[in-house]
């Protein structure tokens, strides 16, 4: 792994605002669209070596994503796959550290590499971002971003990462209109504004707070308690609703759990503090 990810690990678990496993499976597919990311943030890309890399194409809909974990030590993940990506939406703070760039130099959607190098090969911007031609990746990227022209400015909202930190806590367990009368708004304002602060939903943020939970519960608790009942004492209904998250962010059966959490996945959310 890159010096980059070692050094800067606990300070960027502070400044992520989304993170996601994209499977990709040769070349890019036409079905991928840009992502839609928050105002005033960026994406970096990086394999499971460390190596920055960009399939051009932004992400799909709903990949299997794998989220768990996402303010924490994000690239401690261990596990084997084809062509799998890690990759992580950094704030502007964070960019500004750790690239030396100004936020306001910023992108505020995310832009193909190719489109910032304007007749560049994709083939040739991704031997550059894996080191082929450069023995620094992240710097060429931070290259790279300095020719995005100015966006407008993100303001940090520190209610709403306040709330974010709540539900990772309470392991999701908190309802909507609980939060928005915590922050005193309406619902529909607190959506809004928690989407726009944190780079997800509420909703589905706790959902993602409530598995991180569950499988920090699978890991330390009774070992004589099958994996719905642990389930249910994190919050799910039964096993069905418990399968429906493990399908939709792990991509996996409740028969896979406990082999798929033992190869790697655990390692990843345990990173929670």
């Amino acid at each position: 792994m890159l010096d980059f990810q070692r050094r800067c690990i606990p300070e960027l678990a502070d400044q992520v605002a989304f993170v996601y496993r994209m499977r990709l499976e040769g070349t890019e597919g036409n079905d991928r669209h840009h992502t839609h990311l928050p105002n005033g943030t960026f994406e970096v890309i990086l394999d499971l070596q460390g190596r920055a890399v960009h399939h051009g194409m932004g992400e799909a809909p709903r990949p299997q994503a794998f989220l768990g974990g996402m303010f924490n030590k994000l690239f401690h993940l261990r596990f084997s796959g084809p062509c799998d990506v890690v990759g992580a939406v950094l704030r502007p703070g964070a960019v500004h550290r750790f690239f030396d760039l100004p936020p306001d130099d910023l992108q505020c959607t995310l832009t193909p590499l190719q489109d910032l190098w304007t007749g560049t090969p994709m083939d040739a911007i991704r031997a550059i971002l894996e080191g082929k031609e450069h023995s620094d990746p992240m710097e060429e990227l931070g290259r790279i971003l300095q020719r995005v022209p100015r966006p407008g400015t993100y303001t940090p909202d520190p209610l709403m990462r306040a709330m974010a930190d709540r539900t990772r806590r309470s392991g999701g367990s908190d309802r909507i209109e609980t939060l928005a009368a915590k922050a005193h708004m309406s619902t529909r304002h607190f959506r809004r504004r928690f989407k726009a602060a944190i780079g997800m939903p509420a909703k589905e943020y706790g959902r993602l707070m409530r598995m991180n939970h569950f499988v920090q519960h699978w890991a330390h608790g009774d070992a004589g308690m099958s994996l719905v009942e642990q389930a249910e004492q994190c919050g799910y209904y039964d096993g069905s609703h418990l399968r429906k998250d493990l399908s939709r962010y792990l991509g996996q059966e409740i028969t896979d759990l406990d082999r798929t959490l033992r190869a790697g996945y655990q390692e990843f959310f345990l990173a929670s503090s």
